[in-house]
């Protein structure tokens, strides 16, 4: 198997592994990684299929946490967004042991809605895939303006996401229709559930992909974890509201170091 691409900013001693989302790749992250590399030691990575490392094929949630693990720090602090969420909380329940923390952004255990459980419905992912066959660049357009959907100013966050993903090899279909899959498939509400780690989720107040109602669900479901969801901010909160995802990341890193019960760190939390 061919290295996987993987690449490290900045100069603190903490390291934090950042996993993107689907139909993305990790330079969505590099102004993150860029304005407090001081702070942390990023590793920002594209995920197999994707980006640089599109050389890999179509791979489960669970190949691609096996690949990405193996040439991982051990202790950072693990982070991961929509898609991403899911592969960093794989990864967390099976190296529980050697992680610092789990921090998913817009991301859900489980992305589907059911009854008594809001999501995405699942034709709306379907869809994608068939579209994607039809028109790739038309699919991937709409998607990212979804992300962003109800926030004042879309437009620069819409060309961000377009740049950063048009400027690095794309993923080809058959990697996109796998990415879906997993979203379409995997349920870790259980599992997660028993995870004794400090573990954050942070959400956007008007996503439509994770939409907030959520939140306060999967608050009992999974009891040892916090939760914060970011005002005005959608699918995309760390790219439109990037201080107050540090700050929430840096607040993270120092309970963590303390050694505080992290259930009592929502009490502390400044942002709403």
């Amino acid at each position: 198997m061919n290295d996987l691409f993987w690449q490290r900013l900045g100069k603190g001693k903490q390291d934090v592994v950042l996993l993107h989302g689907w139909c993305s790749n990790a330079e969505v992250w590099r102004n993150i990684a860029l304005l407090y590399n001081p702070y942390f030691c990023f590793h920002i990575i594209d995920l197999p299929g994707y980006g640089r490392n599109n050389i890999f094929p179509p791979m489960t949630l669970q190949q691609m946490s096996e690949i990405i693990w193996h040439k991982a720090p051990k202790y950072a602090i693990w982070v991961g967004w929509s898609l991403g969420g899911l592969l960093a909380s794989t990864i967390a329940l099976q190296h529980t042991s050697e992680i610092s923390g789990l921090i998913t952004i817009a991301s859900s255990p489980f992305f589907i809605q059911k009854d008594n459980w809001p999501g995405i419905n699942p034709v709306l992912l379907i869809n994608f895939k068939q579209q994607l066959k039809i028109d790739f660049h038309r699919t991937i357009k709409s998607f990212l303006v979804l992300q962003t959907l109800g926030i004042k100013k879309p437009h620069n966050d819409i060309n961000f996401l377009k740049s950063t993903f048009m400027s690095q090899p794309l993923p080809s279909i058959s990697v996109l229709n796998k990415g879906l899959e997993i979203l379409l498939t995997n349920d870790l509400r259980k599992p997660l559930s028993q995870l004794k780690i400090s573990f954050l989720r942070i959400y956007g107040e008007l996503d439509n992909l994770v939409p907030k109602k959520i939140v306060s669900i999967i608050d009992k479901w999974l009891p040892n974890s916090s939760s914060v969801i970011i005002k005005y901010a959608a699918h995309v909160p760390f790219i439109s509201h990037p201080h107050k995802f540090l700050h929430l990341l840096i607040d993270f890193y120092n309970h963590t170091q303390k050694n505080i019960n992290f259930i009592n760190y929502k009490n502390n939390l400044r942002l709403n």
